[in-house]
């Protein structure tokens, strides 16, 4: 129960407290901090769900500066450290050419993203636009 509170004009007013019944949807146990910790807790349908394994995906992209040009990797969730390719000078219009030099860039971003766990999942529309997937961690 509440203590009587005070009314505006400094007075104390009393407040009534009313039993209701508390709906069934509502009744059920939620368990506590420690409970919802405890290894014997069992499992919603939901929580089994949200266990299955996801998988991140990325693709290679090119960022082109005014003179060099690298590929990087582009990716909904942000990826730490990020994943580039060394710098390298590339002619062309918007898709940088494929050239000995753009091809060497884009074989050690490969590398690296396999290093990284990564494996080829397609293919986009550029030379240097492969997919690439693994397991969320």
């Amino acid at each position: 129960m509440r203590p009587a509170r005070q009314g505006l004009n400094g007075g104390a007013r009393s407040v009534a407290l009313v039993d209701r019944p508390v709906p069934a949807a509502t009744a059920q146990a939620v368990p506590t901090s420690i409970e919802g910790l405890s290894p014997l807790r069992s499992v919603a349908e939901d929580d089994v769900e949200a266990a299955e394994p996801t998988q991140d995906e990325c693709e290679i992209e090119c960022w082109r500066g005014y003179v060099k040009s690298q590929f990087y990797v582009a990716s909904d969730r942000p990826l730490e450290p990020a994943i580039t390719s060394p710098f390298f000078r590339a002619g062309g219009g918007a898709a940088p050419e494929r050239t000995e030099t753009a091809s060497q860039a884009y074989r050690e971003l490969v590398e690296k993203l396999a290093a990284a766990g990564w494996i080829p999942a397609g293919h986009g529309d550029h030379w240097f636009s492969q997919r690439f997937r693994r397991a969320s961690a």
